[in-house]
This record gives C-alpha cells, structure tokens and sequence, in this order.
C-alpha cells in the first residue's frame, strides 16, 4: 500500500493545471510492491477510471506524472496530505527542498 503525488504536466513537460489544481494525492493498493502497486492505479487514472480531477485532467491533454511515493503510506495517511492542502510544496518536481516534507508518512 502506498500514497502518491501527481503533478501534472503540459505534453510539452511543462508544469501544468487543470482549472485550479497542479497536483493530486491518491493511495494505492493493487500491486505487490509499492511502485507496481502505484503504477497500475497511474493506468487506471490515464484510461479515466481514478478520480474525477484526474480523468479531467487526462481529458484535457495534461499528463500524469507520479513525483511522489510514500511507501507503506495508509490511507489515513492520504487524508492527512491531502488535508494539509500544500501539494505544490510536496512536489519534488515543483519544489526542490520537498524530500524534507512529510516524513513521517510510510518510509519516506
């Protein structure tokens, strides 16, 4: 099980937003590792079946990159980040100082 960062992208590689939103935070638990487990919800989110921010996003023309993993991370854990409303300072894309953010989250 893990918690993820989305940033989203331009299909240039450029930092993009969808209306307001730059970044969303989900949870995973489909695969046996962490990062297979956070790659296959990432497929679910770019065919439209993750949440409704994302398949807008998607629908768009914006590109989901995963800039974050938090390994372990609960899904409390995904509520309390997103609660925190700072994703843009979460990001490491975004903000290079971010790795000394959230730590106490997984094994981050």
């Amino acid at each position: 099980m893990s918690v993820y960062l989305i940033c989203f992208r331009a299909p240039d590689g450029e930092k993009a937003h969808y209306k307001h939103a730059g970044h969303y935070i989900g949870f995973a638990d489909r695969g046996e590792t962490p990062q297979a487990s956070v790659e296959a919800r990432l497929r679910e989110h770019r065919a439209g079946y993750g949440a409704a921010l994302t398949r807008a996003a998607v629908d768009s023309g914006l590109d989901l990159v995963v800039s974050r993993i938090w390994e372990d991370g609960t899904k409390d854990d995904e509520w309390r980040l997103r609660c925190r409303s700072e994703n843009p300072r979460l990001c490491p894309f975004c903000n290079p100082e971010a790795y000394h953010l959230a730590q106490g989250v997984g094994h981050d």
